[in-house]
Order: C-alpha cells, then sequence, then structure tokens
C-alpha cells in the first residue's frame, strides 16, 4: 500500500487576499465614508453648542467680542467679518 506524504510545513507565497481586491477597496471606501460622515456630526455639533453658548451670553459680553445676537448664527458658521475698527459703545 502506497501512502502519500503532504507536506504542510511549507509556507505558501500567495496571499489569502490581494491588494487589488476589489473587495477591499470597496471596504476602504466605505471606512473612508464612515469617517468623514462622523466628521460632519461631530462639526455639526461643535457648531450648535457653540452657537447656545453665545445665545446663552448676555447683550454686553457679546458686544464686548464684537458680535450682534442677531450675528451670532453667520458669526459660528463663517466667522467674524474682519473690521479694521473696533465698534464703538453706545
Amino acid at each position: 500500500m502506497s501512502t502519500t506524504c503532504l507536506d504542510t510545513t511549507r509556507a505558501t507565497s500567495v496571499p489569502l487576499v490581494s491588494r487589488t481586491d476589489p473587495s477591499r477597496s470597496s471596504l476602504v471606501r466605505m471606512g473612508a465614508g464612515f469617517r468623514a460622515a462622523y466628521a460632519r456630526i461631530a462639526r455639526a455639533i461643535r457648531m450648535r453648542r457653540a452657537e447656545r453658548i453665545l445665545h446663552e451670553m448676555p447683550d454686553h459680553i457679546l458686544h464686548d467680542i464684537g458680535i450682534a445676537r442677531g450675528d451670532i448664527h453667520d458669526a459660528i458658521r463663517n466667522g467674524r467679518p474682519w473690521r479694521d475698527e473696533p465698534r464703538q459703545r453706545l
């Protein structure tokens, strides 16, 4: 009776998943999409929190900062407009 011996100690040079595997690249793209969505959500939360904090401040502090109460939303989203001169006190 003849027996065949399989050599299981040799390492194979064929990778289990190739780097050009389309399913791997789609997973990478999906991960990037999740990271981008998370970053957008985190930014929106930070902006809403900053807007809420500014709305809670009294008018005289907002005046010192140089933001009118009606400009809070735009100031948070776009930054304050640059002014050469500070606002004059009333």
